[in-house]
C-alpha cells in the first residue's frame, strides 16, 4: 500500500460492505491506521470464510492473525512472496489494477 488515502479507501469499502478490516504492523506504524486495527500476534486474530490480503508479504506475525481463515486470497505483485505459499489463491499484479474489479465482485457477499 502506497498511501494513507489508499488505506482509507479500503477501510471505507470494507465498512460499507460489513466486512472486517485490519492492517499489518508496518501500516499502523506509519500512522496510516490505528494500532487497534493490527492483525496478528500483537493484534487481532480472525477466522472468516475469506481473507483478502492486499500487499501482504506473509510475515509470520501477521499470518498468525489470519491462518484460521477458511480461504486466503492474496493480492501481491511479487510471485515469490511468502504469502504465495500460505494462500489458497493469489493474484499476481499491482493491487491498484485489481481492486476495483475485486471489490465489485465481493459486493455479492455484502452484509
Amino acid at each position: 500500500i502506497q498511501t494513507k488515502e489508499e488505506i482509507v479507501k479500503i477501510r471505507e469499502y470494507a465498512k460499507c460492505c460489513g466486512f472486517s478490516f485490519g492492517v499489518s504492523r508496518p501500516v499502523a506504524m506509519r500512522g496510516w491506521a490505528d494500532i487497534s486495527e493490527i492483525i496478528g500476534v500483537s493484534g487481532e486474530i480472525y477466522a472468516p470464510e475469506l481473507t483478502v490480503a492486499i500487499g501482504i508479504s506473509g510475515a509470520a506475525a501477521f499470518m498468525a492473525g489470519i491462518e484460521q481463515s477458511r480461504y486466503i486470497l492474496a493480492v501481491n505483485s511479487n510471485p515469490d512472496a511468502v504469502i504465495a505459499e500460505l494462500s489458497d489463491a493469489m493474484i499476481v499484479d499491482e493491487y491498484q489494477n485489481v481492486l476495483p474489479e475485486l471489490f465489485e465482485y465481493l459486493k455479492q457477499w455484502k452484509r
